[in-house]
This record gives structure tokens, C-alpha cells and sequence, in this order.
């Protein structure tokens, strides 16, 4: 004995667009509103994404400011690098600043953000005082900047709104 299958009904575009002309308009604007919902969200995503590679970043340069200061009694300052204004794109990490060189700090390919070390000394010891690692970027190209910021007693955090990138 064959059973037969037992053909189901699918939800499916091509159904929906058979229906009445009224219906059908309706469900393109649904269907049109919710891919435009998935992509905005895809897009958030994606920035979000490339925006983690900001606090990698100021993890590793604070890791490298303790480790300097660990060995040679002291903490660095260094100037924004690479130098310009950060954009959608990547740009190439040249050589050039002194201060990342001196404490053995060079990102793994070009970078998003632009990076800084800022001094903040408690007492005339160079060893005791503090640093503020700034990083900023801008993922989206808006002229909008998502700003990082890490000391030494505090890891990476993101001191503009989630929503800038």
C-alpha cells in the first residue's frame, strides 16, 4: 500500500501576490517594511562589529603601558596616531610615533580609530601617576566620533551614546 502525502498549504510570497490586488499591495509594503527593519539592524551589526576593535585596541596599549612602566619605571604620553581625522575606512598604522614604539605597541594591520595616552601624575614619580588611553573612530562616516577611554585602574569603556559610531 502507497499513502499518499498530504500536500500542505505554505505561506509563501508568490501565494500572497495571487490573492486580491488590495491584499497584495498591503503585503508588499510589509514585506518591503520588514527586510527595511533587517537591514537597518544588519547594519547596526556591522558597526558594532568593526567598533570592537576599538577596545581590543585600548586593552592591549594599556597592557603594554604597564608592562613598559614594569620595566623601565615610568609611563609614556603619546600624541593621537595615526594622525587625521578617523573615517569609515581603514588607514595604515606608519611609522613614526616614538611613544607607541616605546612601549613595544603596534596594532595587527591598519586601524579604525586614531589612539592617545595622556598623563595624569599624582606626585613627581613618573611611575605612580596615571594614564588615559582616548580612542576614537567613526565606523559610520557621519562626522559623528564614538569615543574610548581607558586609565590604569579602568578597562576599556565607551563614554559616547551606543548608538554613535
Amino acid at each position: 500500500m502507497v499513502k499518499e502525502r498530504q500536500s500542505r498549504e505554505h505561506f509563501s510570497f508568490a501565494r500572497l501576490m495571487n490573492l486580491r490586488r488590495e491584499t497584495a499591495r498591503i503585503t508588499v509594503a510589509i514585506v518591503g517594511t520588514i527586510f527595511l527593519a533587517g537591514c537597518n539592524r544588519y547594519n547596526e551589526m556591522h558597526f558594532q562589529a568593526k567598533r570592537a576593535e576599538m577596545s581590543s585596541n585600548l586593552s592591549s596599549i594599556m597592557e603594554a603601558l604597564q608592562t613598559h612602566n614594569s620595566e623601565h619605571g615610568e609611563y609614556i604620553e603619546a600624541p593621537p596616531h595615526p594622525s587625521g581625522t578617523p573615517g569609515p575606512g581603514t588607514r595604515p598604522w606608519a611609522d613614526g610615533n616614538e611613544a607607541f614604539e616605546t612601549i613595544g605597541w603596534r596594532p595587527e594591520g591598519d586601524t579604525r580609530g586614531t589612539y592617545s595616552v595622556s598623563l595624569r601624575q599624582v606626585n613627581s614619580d613618573a611611575s605612580q601617576g596615571d594614564f588615559v588611553i582616548t580612542g576614537v573612530c567613526d565606523m559610520d562616516g557621519d562626522g559623528v566620533f564614538a569615543t574610548y577611554t581607558a586609565t590604569k585602574s579602568i578597562n576599556p569603556v565607551m563614554v559616547t551614546n551606543n548608538d554613535i559610531y
